[in-house]
C-alpha cells in the first residue's frame, strides 16, 4: 500500500517547495479549492477524484508546516481506536446520525507534544500556519 505522506513529500521536494508561510498559504487555498470540487461533484468519479486530491493537499499542508505527518497520524489513529475499547473488549457506540462516539477508554491525541518535538530548534512561526 502506498504511503500518502511519502508520496506527497516526494512531490513537495521535486517541485522545489519548502516549508514556510508562503507554501502554507498556498496549501490552505488548495484545500479550499479541492473541498469545493468535492462538494460540487456531479458523479462518483468527480467525487473520488476531489476526495483524493483533498487528501493529497492536506498532506502537502502538513509538509508546508515542516512536519513529518506520519507520527501525528499514528497518534490520531491510536486515539480514534481508543473510542472502541471497553472493559468487555471492543464496543462501538453511535449517535443517531451514525457518528462514532467516544467510549470510556478514549484518550485525546497528544499532537501538541509531537509537534513541539518536531519543531524544537526550528523557530516555529505563529504566522506559518
Amino acid at each position: 500500500m502506498s504511503n500518502v505522506f511519502k508520496d506527497q513529500k516526494l512531490f513537495f521536494d521535486i517541485t522545489g517547495q519548502t516549508p514556510g508561510a508562503e507554501s502554507s498559504k498556498l496549501y490552505r487555498a488548495l484545500i479550499d479549492e479541492e473541498y469545493q470540487e468535492m462538494c460540487d461533484a456531479k458523479d462518483m468519479t468527480d467525487a473520488v477524484d476531489a476526495a483524493l486530491d483533498l487528501i493529497y493537499v492536506c498532506a502537502g499542508y502538513l509538509h508546508s508546516l515542516g512536519l513529518d505527518p506520519q507520527p501525528l497520524w499514528d497518534e490520531v489513529q491510536l486515539s480514534n481506536m481508543s473510542k472502541f475499547k471497553s472493559p468487555d473488549g471492543f464496543r462501538v457506540m453511535r449517535r443517531e446520525d451514525g457518528k462514532i462516539m467516544k467510549g470510556p477508554a478514549y484518550f485525546a491525541p497528544d499532537l501538541h507534544g509531537l509537534i513541539m518535538d518536531q519543531m524544537s530548534g526550528r523557530g516555529f512561526e505563529k504566522t506559518h500556519y
